[in-house]
């Protein structure tokens, strides 16, 4: 949340005409001098201390106008306009391009912190193996005639 100050920021120039009222000048010199350099330090911290909270409410404002434009482009400056994200859910309202990835039949998405996993439940089972000339005792590979195995399919 943004530091908004008070809409009427105390002045401490009372405290000074209260002082000057007052028989402490004629009675106590330097205690005089003391309350009234206190005073004086504390108007220049409040003044400092609101300036950066200022500042920090420009930047704060500034980071903001920042964001927005980077997901709707406002500024014409690049922006994500035109880019497209893949959401977990229904994110249109924020990012009009986003795309929601559903799994289909078979398919299952595990998610676990910034990893998604796909998986597949169900389904045959098909694996491939290297084709053989069938010889016994033992069988030897088939290849290409270039080194390369050559693979079918099989159920098992």
């Amino acid at each position: 949340m943004v530091f908004v100050p008070p809409k009427r920021l105390p002045t401490l120039q009372d405290l000074k005409q209260i002082l000057a009222n007052s028989s402490t000048l004629q009675r106590d010199k330097a205690l005089y001098q003391t309350v009234q350099q206190l005073i004086d330090r504390i108007s220049v911290s409040r003044d400092i201390i609101v300036g950066d909270s200022t500042i920090v409410d420009n930047s704060l404002n500034d980071i903001n106008t920042i964001i927005n434009n980077f997901i709707t482009n406002n500024s014409g400056g690049g922006g994500t306009s035109g880019a497209t994200f893949i959401t977990v859910i229904d994110e249109t309202a924020d990012l009009p391009n986003s795309i929601r990835l559903v799994a289909g039949a078979n398919i299952v998405f595990v998610l676990s912190g910034s990893t998604l996993t796909i998986s597949s439940t169900g389904g045959s089972s098909v694996d491939h193996v290297v084709m053989s000339d069938g010889g016994l005792p033992i069988p030897l590979p088939i290849d290409d005639g270039f080194g390369n195995f050559i693979y079918v399919q099989y159920t098992p």
